[in-house]
């Protein structure tokens, strides 16, 4: 596994969501390439609130890929 810094398009995160909120929402983009929650929560390693909307996380070549093919 790399870390990857996924931005996400068109999903602007707003000021007014909680940090909790936003994590969320990136985790349930990590949920569809990994295979548990556990996983999908350990790989999350930071999420961008203000300057975008992303997160890093540790993913495989092939789970990157597979993330970058569904913001488009």
């Amino acid at each position: 596994s790399q870390v990857y810094v996924v931005e996400l398009f068109g999903d602007h995160t707003s000021d007014d969501k909680t940090l909790h909120e936003v994590e969320n929402s990136h985790h349930s983009y990590l949920l569809s390439v990994k295979e548990t929650e556990e996983e999908a929560r350990a790989s999350l390693l930071y999420s961008y609130k203000h300057s975008i909307n992303g997160f890093a996380a540790l993913l495989t070549p092939k789970e990157a890929s597979k993330l970058s093919g569904k913001n488009r």
